[in-house]
């Protein structure tokens, strides 16, 4: 790439975020759509407090927390499950926590477990969860059997963290982590159900689902789920003995399990 193309890429970046800036405006307020901006563009860490929430969250500026709070809090990727009540939420591949925020906002009766493996986002998911006891933050990774798993690619953007299953518990690169199970944090924290699942963890989703036993998942009412290449097939081959239904939500599929699974309506634009 050559000058003149660097600085174009460079003004239609800040085109493009002059834009979200813009959009942003009515969760955000002048205030912090100015903040989002700033962050979008700087290392500096800012902190924004969305419109009907009672806290402001962190947002890690010359990060990929920028876009995140913009799509959680702005955008329709995670839009609000209108059901009554939703008391028990998983999010997979927490990041920053803005989903767990989200989540305790809209669902005002739910315990949520919000899962992050990796460190700097573990310390800033703590950070945005503090003052909310629903919000409970485990660093662990989801997996399809407990065990020991390693991040396999630590220098990568904060979005993109990938986990690996350890070999002889021994984790080849960085700290070992532990690897929990969807059974196991249900049974562990008393979970009968799980009304809304949100998962984002990057690839793993197909160890996770090509688990021996995905039983689960007939307790599973609303997932929330961004799918990566080459973990659509035990995806939905772990779901077919279910009734289900599947609707785009941006870059996630929001999948409606069982006895929703004919029902309409229930989606709401998120953010509002």
């Amino acid at each position: 790439m050559n000058d003149g193309q660097r600085a174009l890429s460079s003004i239609l970046l800040m085109l493009t975020w002059i834009y979200r800036a813009i959009r942003s405006l009515p969760r955000f307020g002048l205030v912090g759509a100015c903040k989002l901006l700033v962050a979008s563009q700087t290392q500096r860490v800012v902190w924004i407090r969305p419109r009907g929430y009672a806290r402001p969250v962190m947002v890690r500026g010359g990060t990929s927390d920028p876009v995140v709070a913009y799509l959680v809090f702005c955008g329709s990727d995670y839009p609000v499950i209108q059901l009554e009540p939703v008391e028990w939420v998983i999010d997979a591949g927490a990041n920053a926590g803005y989903f767990s925020v989200f989540a305790a906002r809209h669902y005002p009766k739910a315990k949520i477990l919000a899962i992050e493996p990796e460190a700097s986002n573990f310390e800033t998911l703590k950070a945005n969860a503090e003052g909310e006891p629903r919000i409970i933050p485990i660093r662990a990774g989801l997996w399809s059997e407990p065990g020991t798993l390693w991040i396999e690619n630590p220098g990568a953007e904060k979005w993109c963290f990938k986990c690996e299953a350890a070999i002889d518990g021994r984790a080849e690169k960085g700290i070992a982590l532990q690897a929990v199970t969807v059974q196991g944090l249900m049974a562990e924290h008393g979970f009968p159900q799980v009304d809304v699942f949100k998962i984002d963890i990057e690839g793993g989703e197909k160890e996770v689902f090509s688990a021996v036993d995905t039983t689960w998942l007939g307790r599973v009412r609303v997932m929330m789920i961004e799918l990566h290449p080459k973990c659509w097939q035990s995806f939905f081959k772990a779901i077919e003995p279910y009734p289900y239904d599947c609707r785009q939500a941006g870059e996630n599929i929001v999948v409606l399990l069982g006895d929703l699974a004919n029902r309409s309506g229930l989606l709401k634009r998120g953010g509002v």
